[in-house]
């Protein structure tokens, strides 16, 4: 059974992948448990997904839902796929855990197919309630000091990087 209360984004995806159609491949970085990749398996049966994880529990989930999974260290392996490969790479609350975030952005931009999809899901630091918290000389909630959250995001500052990396 796969956990579909959390939804960061998931309707969005889910949208994307009804208007996109006709994709082969979509790679999800930082996959979790699959349930991003399943929406686009919903639309187009046919089309191969794969998963970069390294969660041993999640691996298991993937590999049952016949999902393709490499487990590699996002923050320093090459991405096992050839260049300009990919339909569609989706990165869903991943970045915010990672420090080499243009390693990263490097290795999406090499295997991305030209006039590929990059979907990107990140958490708002500067969104109301946590400029809100902020105001209350709280700690942001996207950005506990004890969480696995290392990175903040605004959505400027990460169209900037996005902009910064591929010139968009």
């Amino acid at each position: 059974m796969i956990d579909r209360s959390l939804n960061y984004g998931r309707e969005i995806i889910k949208d994307f992948a009804i208007q996109a159609r006709n994709y082969k491949t979509v790679l999800d970085i930082g996959a979790g448990n699959g349930v991003d990749l399943l929406s686009y398996r919903s639309i187009e049966n046919k089309c191969d997904l794969f998963a970069l994880e390294a969660y041993k529990p999640n691996i298991e989930i993937l590999n049952k839902n016949k999902i393709k999974t490499y487990d590699i260290d996002l923050e320093k392996d090459i991405f096992p796929f050839a260049d300009n490969s990919i339909d569609i790479i989706n990165a869903n609350q991943i970045l915010e855990h990672t420090k080499e975030f243009f390693w990263i952005m490097h290795e999406t931009t090499r295997t991305l197919r030209l006039g590929g999809k990059f979907i990107l899901g990140v958490p708002n630091l500067a969104s109301f309630h946590n400029r809100l918290l902020l105001l209350l000389g709280k700690q942001p909630s996207c950005i506990q000091v004890d969480s696995a959250h290392i990175r903040g995001f605004t959505k400027n500052g990460i169209a900037s990087a996005i902009n910064n990396i591929w010139g968009v």
